[in-house]
């Protein structure tokens, strides 16, 4: 089978990306870049790779990327995921996404015209225990579910230092909740009605955070799931 190049696109945050594709039979690291040279040299050292470039361009260009990993700052990734789609690159981009829906049709479209795959990473779907823990639900291990619950806890001051990460485009709702919202609309495709609050942390006002940090949600299903839900029991 032939390996497939992944060209990786934001050395901070792409770093694991570029550890798992050395560790897999099915992928090569065709090409990394970032704006920040000494970093990609340091990637360089850390991973024995020869093939940095500071140019996008460059390693849109480049024949042997067949997938651009995209890494960069959330309010660029957009743009970074036009350009590797017309370039006719298939395209793996970090959570969030899009941190607006601003650019989500032309981004839809862009996919269509050109055919090429798009794939949300970095989801907790694809940990181990969660594709343990589904294959059980799916087995009809743990019965017909009554309520989901998931949190996201984490100690994020390091991806404060980050510049970007204290602007207005920035937002820990989309960055923060990704990964519990996820796994709740795996379990409740069918959400019909959210409700929730959000605050911004004493600590997050003392690093000059620009929106809320702390987020609480419920959510309730529509009939459609229940309905599903029934099936699946009466299917066993």
């Amino acid at each position: 089978m032939k390996k497939l190049g992944l060209g990786v696109l934001g050395l901070g945050e792409g770093r694991s990306i570029i550890s798992a594709a050395l560790n897999s039979r099915l992928w090569k690291v065709a090409q990394i870049c970032d704006l920040d040279q000494e970093l990609g040299r340091a990637r360089c050292r850390e991973f024995n790779l020869d093939n940095f470039t500071a140019s996008f361009d460059e390693l849109l260009a480049n024949k042997e990327v067949d997938v651009v990993g995209i890494y960069t700052p959330d309010p660029l990734h957009a743009g970074h995921v036009l350009q590797a789609l017309r370039a006719s690159k298939h395209v793996i981009c970090t959570k969030p996404f899009l941190n607006d829906l601003s650019r989500a049709r032309e981004v839809i479209e862009e996919q269509r015209r050109s055919g090429k795959v798009v794939l949300v990473g970095q989801s907790t779907r694809f940990f181990a225990p969660f594709m343990r823990q589904r294959r059980h639900f799916e087995s009809g291990a743990f019965g017909e579910i009554a309520t989901v619950e998931a949190c996201y806890n984490a100690d994020h001051r390091w991806f404060l230092k980050k510049g970007w990460a204290k602007t207005e485009a920035f937002k820990w709702l989309y960055g923060g909740l990704s990964h519990p919202v996820d796994l709740v609309r795996w379990y409740l495709p069918h959400i019909v009605e959210v409700m929730g609050y959000s605050s911004l942390s004493k600590n997050g006002r003392e690093l000059g955070l620009a929106h809320p940090d702390t987020f609480q949600f419920v959510s309730g299903p529509g009939p459609e799931f229940r309905r599903a839900s029934a099936a699946r029991t009466t299917a066993r």
